[in-house]
């Protein structure tokens, strides 16, 4: 008996086959928008980098030109200061005193070089930076011009203080000094010690001009002086010694001066013998001595000096105070 044949001879089922699988083996797909990004990221950081290199060379471009600005300023300053006071183009009017106008104005026509000094940053937060140190420059000058020209105006007065005072000393206008001081301490030009020197100095000038006066003309006016309260308070001992021993030292020449104007005088030229001392006849002609002095020619004319010596320097000193 023949085998039958199936009626449907279609296809028939086959094991599924499996998948082949490895160690490491994990199949990745890259995708296109990650590239792209990595890539524009990386041209960014290269833009980055060379516009922070032609920023670091522009700042170091503008500092330098601000130095070069500076320089011109210190020098342009210098030579203003030098202008004589009340002078066309000095910072400071006739008398010293600081022109505000003409301050201000060097200060802003500086500042306004450091403005136009080009500045050419790729960058922001570069550009931000260097408009600080701009500011900080032009705030350097003002600050730096101001102290200056107030700093010397504050010696431009002090020195007219100074000349005001010696002026009056010379002319020994006391309570002119006296003054000039008072408003020096005022103003500050000065300090109250300093002021209370300054007086003491002026009181002893005064007092010295005084001493020397009444030694010229009262030497023992001028011995009370010296030990008066008010001289003892102002001098002190060693000050008072030494003004003593000018005057002993004077009284000493005077007296050697006395001496000499009846003793040691030209010949007389009627005299044949030419001895070099005036007679006694001469020096009465001359009605320039008194008698006693006449007396004592006669004696010192006659090789008699050593009997009438002592007295003669007795008188020339009492004469001499």
């Amino acid at each position: 008996m023949s085998r039958e044949l199936p009626l449907y001879q279609g296809a028939t089922p086959q094991a599924p086959q499996q998948q082949m699988q490895g160690p490491g083996f994990t199949p990745q797909v890259q995708p296109m928008g990650g590239m792209l990004d990595a890539a524009v990221q990386s041209g960014f950081m290269a833009v980055e980098q060379y516009a922070e290199l032609k920023d670091f060379g522009s700042s170091q471009q503008v500092e330098y030109q601000r130095r070069l600005n500076d320089k011109q300023m210190r020098e342009e300053f210098e030579n203003k200061m030098r202008i004589p006071w009340g002078e066309e183009g000095s910072f400071y009017d006739s008398e010293g005193n600081r022109k505000e106008d003409e301050v201000k104005a060097f200060i802003g026509r500086w500042q306004e070089e450091n403005n136009k000094i080009p500045r050419p940053f790729w960058l922001a937060k570069n550009a931000m930076r260097d408009e600080g140190d701009l500011m900080q420059a032009n705030s350097a000058l003002e600050t730096r011009v101001s102290l200056m020209t107030l700093d010397t105006e504050a010696k431009n007065r002090k020195q007219a203080f100074l000349d005001n005072y010696d002026l009056a000393i010379e002319q020994k206008d006391w309570p002119g000094a006296y003054r000039a001081i008072d408003r020096a301490e005022e103003s500050n030009q000065i300090t109250r010690a300093r002021g209370d020197e300054m007086r003491l100095q002026v009181d002893k000038t005064s007092f010295s001009l005084q001493f020397a006066d009444l030694a010229a003309t009262n030497p023992s006016g001028a011995y009370d002086l010296l030990y008066s309260e008010e001289y003892k308070n102002l001098f002190s001992p060693a000050e008072r010694e030494e003004m003593r021993r000018r005057l002993a030292a004077r009284r000493d020449s005077d007296g050697n001066n006395f001496y000499r104007s009846f003793v040691l005088t030209k010949p007389d030229s009627g005299n044949e013998k030419g001895s070099g001392k005036k007679s006694g006849n001469t020096l009465a002609q001359s009605g320039l001595f008194t008698g006693q002095e006449i007396r004592w020619g006669t004696l010192m004319q006659a090789g008699k000096g050593h009997m009438i010596i002592n007295e003669i320097r007795a008188e020339a000193i009492n004469e001499a105070r």
